[in-house]
Formats: structure tokens, sequence, C-alpha cells
């Protein structure tokens, strides 16, 4: 989802058709599409993992409690994962859910793999000044066990949640493409209040 005047990056896992996936906008908008990995007979199998804090700037526990203090505009944060907490040693690639916080300015985030150095022209996390934005993020973990965060053109403090990595074999989840279908949706009738927990069955 967008609104005018601002650049909003988001993920999107898609199967595809004649080698061809397609982007529809409700509104006209330059669009910019970047691909960071497939789904394949071959490949690393998919693991779990109970969302766990890895990195948070502003001090709080996390499981790479080093890493602190607001990430200036053009730097960029390693963060090693393979053989650190429960992400095991031989771990290809992760899935992050990567958070912006109380940006200096308008800035963004870019994930890549380690080490740290050249970053893509792409980017995760888009920010406006003041605010926070998040977005799930499927990285290759680099041949240094790390991957990196390229803070943009303003600082901002930056948090990363793992939510499971891949791994070669066969003992873990294989992705199975499914049409898009909608589950759950809160805005007919009387919103809920806040704070509720919403169940929803798949």
């Amino acid at each position: 989802n967008y609104v005018a005047g601002r650049t909003t990056a988001g993920l999107a896992i898609t199967h595809q058709t004649d080698r061809t996936v397609c982007v529809y906008s409700s509104a006209a908008t330059d669009l910019i599409v970047d691909v960071t990995g497939v789904f394949a007979t071959t490949g690393s199998v998919f693991h779990t993992l109970s969302p766990t804090r890895w990195v948070d700037t502003r001090g709080n526990a996390a499981v790479l409690g080093t890493i602190t203090g607001v990430r200036a505009a053009g730097s960029d944060t390693e963060v090693q994962l393979a053989g650190t907490g429960d992400v095991p040693a031989d771990a290809t690639a992760v899935w992050l859910n990567v958070t912006g916080v109380s940006a200096q300015g308008t800035t963004y985030l870019t994930v890549y793999p380690g080490p740290c150095g050249s970053a893509p022209l792409s980017s995760n996390v888009n920010l406006l000044a003041n605010r926070t934005a998040s977005s799930a993020v499927l990285v290759a973990i680099g041949s240094n066990g790390a991957v990196c965060v390229r803070t943009g053109g303003s600082a901002t403090h930056l948090v990363i949640d793992v939510a499971g990595w891949f791994q070669p074999g066969t003992d873990g989840l294989s992705f199975n493409a499914t049409p898009a279908q909608r589950l759950y949706d809160s805005r007919p009738g009387t919103p809920p209040p806040a704070n509720t927990l919403h169940q929803v069955t798949t």
C-alpha cells in the first residue's frame, strides 16, 4: 500500500506462469521490482523460528545486544546469523522482519548478503522523517555468515527479528504456491477493539 508522494517497499512471494508475474497498480506510480531468490525443486528448505529479536539499536534486549546506537546515514550494519542463537552454521538464508525506528529524515534500509561493502540498488524499508516502518525480508546469508543493512540518506534506529532460516537437506518445509485468497478481513461491521487477539484458521 502506498500514499501520494511517498516511496514504499514490501516483500511479495508469488507463483509464476510462463516465467511471468503481474503487478497491478491502483494509482499511477513508478515501479521497481527486485528479485531476491526463487523457490525450485532443489535448494534449501525452510525452518520456522518463533520470532526472535536479533538487533535493537535502542539498547533493548536482543541476541546481538552489542549493536546499539542510531545507525548513521550511509553506514552498513553487519548482522551475524549463521551459527548464532538458534540459526545453524550451515543456514543459507533467513526470513527477517526489519524495522527502521524514528528516522531522522527520509531514508531507506537495504538488506543484502555479507560481507558489507557493495549494497544492491534496492530498498527493503522506506521511511519518512520521524516515522517507523517495517517489512519482511528474505535474504541470503553471505560467506561470512552474516547479512548487512545499509542505512540510506538519514540516520535511524534499527530493529531486526528473525522468523526462520533456510538450510540444505530435506528435513524442513517446502514452499507450495497457491492462488491468493483472502482469509480474514476485519473491516466489515464494527471494528474489533484494540489489543484484540485475532485467530485465523488457514
